[in-house]
């Protein structure tokens, strides 16, 4: 908190401080909220010192303790979920017990009263069908929202990083076996922490549903799209090539770039940054590496000016208005 504080006030020297305190004193832990927010502060004042190896160096030590932390509450969260589904069962188990026991009670009955009982045992077999039928239903329908729940993100709708990291290898992997290429855009909200900051978090939750919505609209069917984590989105598209990325990614950038924030209170203007990395269709293929190759990119997109896309592998960063990079294949024209 010192060193985000200290990081407002412009004093970088004490921020770096403060931040790297936190961190030795975090010795020992993978991951933390604390963690989170020393490497977040390190790579932002490495930004303002113009020490662009540095920052990045942070960057990615921010970005791999953020996902950690996002991916631990994920699964503590899952694992209540579980544990509540695991207590619903067996308390629905005991109540099929019961019903058993009774009617036995009443089989009993049927030795003394034959004709009646006859009669009372059919209706409680069909009473005990229809509560095994509907202890079923809803057992299967809460087996569907827990896996709802586990593969969707909370706050846009769309899906986690957790669907999102099991889901990306298998598309990954079915183009490689037909020979087609993938796309893998990555973007990231430019000063999403200034939203919050002077807007407050709600406006900020507000900003990335909007976005997520947008970006859903000019997915496929066949698109995975998802929130990483925090204001960082990906889209994986198979079958796509370096120009049909390029026409998805700017396509996004500008729908960002549309949003009429006064709708959720205060006017302000909302930007992301993109980078795209190409899949070659043939077997082998990373996930990770995928990953990187975007991530490099799209720190490329932010050091160049932010707004804009970049492609990984291409010469020069970006610098066209429109965000396409100079050195690129041109996306085809609109009919």
């Amino acid at each position: 908190m010192l060193a985000e504080a200290r990081l407002a006030l412009g004093d970088a020297a004490a921020a770096r401080r403060h931040a790297q305190r936190a961190i030795d004193a975090s010795e020992g832990v993978e991951f933390s909220l604390p963690l989170v927010t020393a490497f977040r502060v390190l790579s932002r004042e490495a930004e303002m010192r113009g020490d662009a190896a540095s920052a990045l160096a942070h960057h990615r030590r921010w970005a791999a303790v953020d996902r950690a932390y996002i991916d631990d509450i994920k699964a503590r969260e899952l694992a209540y979920q579980l544990a509540q589904h695991d207590s619903l069962q067996k308390t629905h188990t005991i109540e099929l017990l019961n019903q058993r026991n009774k009617l036995l009670e009443l089989e009993s009955e049927v030795n003394k009263q034959a004709a009646n009982n006859n009669r009372l045992a059919i209706a409680m077999l069909v009473v005990l069908l229809a509560s095994i039928a509907l202890w079923a239903y809803l057992t299967k329908r809460e087996q569907l929202r827990f896996r709802r729940l586990a593969q969707t993100d909370a706050l846009t709708g769309i899906s986690n990083r957790l669907y999102f990291s099991e889901r990306a290898p298998q598309i990954l992997e079915e183009c490689a076996q037909r020979g087609r290429p993938a796309a893998l855009v990555m973007f990231d909200l430019d000063a999403f922490k200034s939203i919050n900051d002077r807007h407050g978090h709600a406006c900020g939750d507000w900003v990335l549903a909007e976005v997520a919505r947008r970006v859903s609209a000019l997915c496929g069917e066949g698109d995975l799209f998802a929130r990483l984590g925090g204001e960082e989105f990906a889209i994986l598209r198979a079958g796509a090539d370096v120009e049909t990325a390029l026409v998805l990614a700017n396509r996004c950038r500008e729908a960002i770039s549309s949003i009429d924030t006064s709708l959720a209170g205060p006017r302000f203007s909302v930007s992301a940054s993109f980078g795209v990395a190409m899949a070659a269709p043939s077997p082998g293929g990373s996930l990770d590496a995928l990953l990187i190759h975007a991530d490099i990119a799209l720190y490329c997109a932010k050091s160049e000016g932010r707004n804009r896309v970049s492609v990984h592998g291409v010469a020069e960063c970006p610098r066209s208005p429109d965000g396409t990079p100079a050195n690129s294949p041109s996306p085809p024209a609109k009919a």
